[in-house]
């Protein structure tokens, strides 16, 4: 079984929004947790770990490589992993993003596009992008739209079109 490891690259939007976000949230993080040392609240306990927990939660979910199987197409996130049968995508197209992208809920630009988002084109779709320079489309038999990203899409895009029925 061969199989080829494809880097997902982060776009200068990408960092900046991530950067900046996360000095946001930490200095607005940093309020409830001075204030543990002086009243240690259940509120700011909450408060805290909220703030933090969230930014955490996107960084585990953000894609470090894309892996393509002979029969898979496996995300590889900080934490965890996402895959779709070879056998189950009915189409494959490099993707850009136009004025009708909407967000429904996930991250729109911290540690990537991350989750449910929507377009008049396409619909619905789960996203995992970092760059859209580099997105690429695959719709499933089943009616799901996925939109990844990475290094040499069109390599991607050309190896599983050349075995999509």
């Amino acid at each position: 079984m061969q199989s080829t490891k494809l880097k997902v690259n982060w776009s200068t939007s990408v960092i900046v929004i991530t950067l900046v976000v996360s000095v946001i949230v930490f200095a607005f993080g940093y309020v409830p947790i001075k204030s543990l040392y002086n009243d240690f609240s259940f509120l700011n306990v909450c408060l805290a770990l909220l703030i933090f927990g969230v930014l955490f939660g996107f960084a585990l979910q953000s894609p470090r490589y894309i892996v393509l199987t002979d029969d898979k197409l496996i995300v590889k996130k900080i934490f965890g992993t996402f895959s779709i049968e070879r056998s189950n995508i009915k189409r494959i197209e490099s993707y850009t993003p136009d004025s009708s992208e909407v967000r429904l809920f996930g991250s729109g630009g911290f540690f990537g596009y991350l989750g449910k988002f929507s377009n008049a084109k396409i619909g619905s779709y789960r996203s995992f992008v970092c760059s859209f320079k580099q997105a690429f489309l695959i719709q499933t038999f089943d009616g799901k739209k996925y939109v990844f990203s990475c290094e040499n899409r069109d390599e991607v895009i050309n190896t599983i079109k050349s075995v999509i029925k």
